[in-house]
């Protein structure tokens, strides 16, 4: 273990290896958790959508009540582009909290299940403060 220890040390010592100032990981780890956050803020806003969606639209009671027709209307109006949208950050957004801190030894499940939650939390609280305000 010292010979590989002092063999690194010489090379970083002769200049064959350089080392990278603490700012540039620090300024990278930032930058992951910033769009890692847009990234839940985009899905939140996506399930949003939906919600408010399905509460003006009513599917099954408009579906029920104009039959053929009410089923159109709800198809032809459904906010698939904020679908795209949630689905997209959760999938890239659990990509990205593989690279903060320590979290590439989780599994894939509980990152996605982590990324879900952060989006649903912050849906709920969005739809709260909708409902208080």
């Amino acid at each position: 273990m010292k010979s590989l220890k002092n063999k690194i040390l010489s090379e970083i010592k002769s200049g064959k290896v350089k080392m990278k100032p603490r700012w540039e990981f620090e300024l990278w780890d930032a930058g992951v958790k910033s769009v890692w956050a847009s990234l839940v803020v985009i899905g939140a806003i996506g399930v949003g959508m939906i919600i408010v969606f399905w509460g003006q639209y009513r599917p099954i009671e408009t579906t029920r009540e104009f039959g053929e027709v009410g089923r159109q209307l709800v198809f032809a109006d459904f906010p698939y582009w904020w679908l795209v949208a949630g689905l997209f950050s959760l999938m890239t957004g659990t990509f990205l909290l593989t690279k903060i801190g320590r979290m590439y030894r989780q599994p894939m499940e509980k990152l996605l299940l982590i990324m879900a939650g952060a989006i649903i939390v912050l849906s709920v609280i969005v739809k709260l403060l909708k409902i208080a305000g």
